[in-house]
């Protein structure tokens, strides 16, 4: 918390005295020394936060009190403001976080701020704390901007998990409306992924018509590094048929089910697609018979054996293949009898069409918000999480 450098005083004159200007840094040496007796307990090495009680609740407040924005920007002191949400009640919570109104789009973009706001928003009820929502709302370059940000999509997933969806409903169209370049984008695809997870049917279903717009959608969406994702979430979280429409788009795109297995941003996303069909004979016997078919393609990638040992287990029965494995479109020895592969269906490719740390510099991925990490996270599960309906 260093002071800005002040220009001190008026130029001398003679033997005209120079009045003496109090430095800005002085608020700043005092917010320190407000500051001093929590230090050992910010410090990892000396103490923890844990070791601040609810009783000690009263005394922390005063000493953040007037300067919450300044210590919510600090790699060092966010995660104190954090443990002060913890252990304090609804009238000290309101108390801390209204000193980040009219900051909250710049707390939502800032590297350790974020995290506060991620914390008030798990911790306190949604009513008590519509002042963000509202902000993120009147964000004059829309909820689209906000999810694009390597911070900002962290905000959006909280609010997702914890408003009532007729809250949100306004901001969730916004961003539909960009919905595919936000599936593909590096921050805004996790916002998607939370979307199917949290949001409403009619929700999911609209981004799962994205999805399966078109042939061309879904295979650039499936093998994209980000987009992979969402359809892996959809996958999870859809309406059972919807899942399964889903799969056989998946199955009646050809060479797209090798093709997503064979990296590693798909092979979840592919393993997700067998635990879909595993109860429709038809269906498994499809997708197995597209695996053997494209053997060598498959077993060429880590990620595609990977999943042949889970699904078919007979690619891999050969250690010799395992250590040397043969390029794509060549016979692997010893799987290429007819017998065999009559057993998954034989045809074609196409056959059969028709997922704590708090400290600054630190991300985290479970526990409680963290101070400036460097990428997005899934979920968070706090320690006095509200439900969902709670206002």
């Amino acid at each position: 918390f260093g002071g800005y450098a002040g220009v001190g005083g008026v130029p001398c004159l003679g033997k005209v005295a120079v009045p003496v200007c109090s430095s800005p840094a002085s608020s700043s040496e005092q917010r320190s020394a407000s500051m001093q007796q929590w230090d050992r307990y910010v410090d990892s090495e000396s103490g923890s936060l844990e070791d601040i009680t609810r009783e000690m609740a009263p005394e922390l407040v005063r000493s953040l009190r007037k300067q919450v924005w300044e210590l919510s920007k600090s790699a060092r002191y966010c995660r104190l403001v954090q443990h002060a949400l913890e252990i304090t009640d609804e009238v000290e919570q309101v108390s801390i976080v209204s000193e980040l109104k009219t900051r909250v789009i710049e707390a939502t973009m800032d590297p350790h701020a974020n995290h506060v706001l991620q914390r008030a928003i798990e911790l306190m009820r949604p009513g008590a704390v519509k002042f963000i929502l509202d902000e993120l709302m009147e964000h004059k370059r829309g909820a689209v901007n906000i999810a694009k940000h390597r911070y900002g999509c962290r905000v959006l997933e909280r609010v997702m998990e914890h408003f009532p969806p007729k809250q949100i409903a306004d901001m969730v169209n916004n961003m539909m409306v960009d919905a595919k370049y936000l599936i593909g984008h590096q921050f805004g695809n996790f916002v998607m992924q939370h979307l199917l997870e949290h949001g409403e049917e009619a929700q999911r279903r609209q981004l799962v018509a994205v999805i399966g717009g078109s042939p061309e959608d879904l295979r650039s969406i499936a093998v994209h590094q980000h987009a992979c994702s969402v359809l892996d979430k959809a996958l999870s979280y859809v309406p059972v048929d919807d899942q399964r429409a889903l799969a056989l788009l998946v199955l009646n795109a050809d060479g797209l089910l090798v093709e997503m297995a064979s990296q590693r941003g798909g092979v979840a996303a592919t393993q997700r697609l067998f635990k879909v069909i595993e109860n429709d004979p038809e269906l498994l016997q499809q997708a197995k018979a597209q695996l053997w078919d494209r053997r060598g393609e498959l077993l060429t990638s880590k990620h595609g054996r990977v999943l042949a040992a889970q699904v078919l287990p007979e690619l891999l029965k050969d250690q010799q293949l395992a250590a040397g494995l043969p390029s794509p479109g060549r016979s692997v020895a010893g799987l290429g009898d007819q017998s065999a592969l009559d057993r998954f269906g034989g045809g074609g490719a196409g056959g059969g069409r028709g997922q704590r740390h708090r400290g600054g510099g630190q991300d985290r991925h479970v526990g409680r918000s963290g101070g400036g990490g460097s990428g997005p996270h899934w979920g968070v599960e706090g320690r006095r999480r509200l439900p969902r309906g709670a206002v």
